[in-house]
């Protein structure tokens, strides 16, 4: 369940052109004229984060803010088809043993230094294979990272893999900047709490158990992206609270059913919110018990 309240200063449709301009849930209905401007609240759900990046922790709270930070080398569109992000293209060898991408001219991260290749090749072979607690599953048959040239990886395989592609987006296989973590005890790394991203917002501040601020980067390879100017998560641990703050309209959107389900009934009936149940397809799972 997401849950969107629509405060007095815009309408519904500059709610959906905002989030958009932030990606905050894959399948939802693209505005035709998105607005520039103004600030979301969202609330931290469930819970506070512990750190604030997808490379050292896969909690859902930190998820939702990783993702607004960093760029993957893809990304899912429409469908679940695949689309470039910080990789423009990629061409996998008629054997299935080469991945070769081709990488985003021009990026940088938050602080000015430019993103290379040896951004990828550092975070996976010191953070996905060795933080990361799918990762050494995932790219069990990589066998090694290559890096002919600052725009260019090559993955070179032992087999043919169906799963690297799918993971190779900013939540699942963040990358990391080499030039803030080489040589540093990747767990501890101060910049896991006040990260350093490529992506469509920057860092701004941490006050523990009250809010995470964001701001737009106006630097951002996706020229004229993000239409938000700011994104403020609220720590709300109530759920009783969490709805009153949507009804008084102190916070425009949750994920994660982040209400109550006694009060489901109350927000459905309520014409400035809307509660959405789409944009959840991504977390399709399969759960197996099997007896022997």
């Amino acid at each position: 369940m997401a849950l969107t309240a629509f405060p007095a200063w815009t309408d519904r449709r500059t709610v959906c052109a905002m989030l958009i301009g932030v990606a905050l849930a894959p399948g939802l209905a693209r505005a035709e004229t998105p607005v520039r401007g103004g600030t979301l609240v969202a609330v931290s759900n469930p819970g506070e984060p512990n750190v604030l990046t997808t490379g050292v922790g896969q909690a859902g709270a930190v998820l939702a803010v990783s993702s607004k930070i960093f760029d993957g080398l893809l990304r899912y569109g429409e469908n679940f088809a695949l689309e470039p992000e910080l990789a423009t293209a990629w061409v996998t060898s008629a054997d299935g043993k080469e991945i070769r991408f081709t990488l985003r001219p021009n990026v940088r991260w938050h602080d000015g230094a430019p993103f290379t290749s040896a951004d990828v090749k550092f975070s996976f072979e010191q953070v996905w294979m060795k933080v990361h607690p799918r990762a050494r599953a995932t790219f069990a048959a990589v066998e090694a990272v290559e890096t002919p040239d600052p725009l260019t990886v090559v993955f070179k395989l032992r087999n043919p893999s169906g799963v690297i592609l799918s993971a190779l987006n900013s939540t699942e296989s963040t990358v990391l900047p080499k030039h803030l973590y080489e040589g540093t005890d990747i767990l501890t790394n101060p910049y896991n709490v006040k990260p350093v991203g490529t992506g469509p917002f920057r860092f701004v501040e941490w006050v523990r158990g009250e809010r995470i601020v964001l701001e737009r980067n106006p630097d951002y390879w996706d020229t004229g992206k993000p239409y938000l100017d700011r994104v403020i998560y609220r720590m709300i641990p109530d759920a009783t609270a969490r709805y009153a703050a949507f009804e008084s309209g102190a916070v425009h959107l949750g994920v994660h059913s982040p209400i109550s389900i006694n009060d489901l009934a109350r927000a459905e009936k309520n014409p400035a919110l809307r509660v959405e149940f789409r944009g959840y397809e991504w977390l399709g799972s399969s759960i197996v018990g099997e007896f022997n």
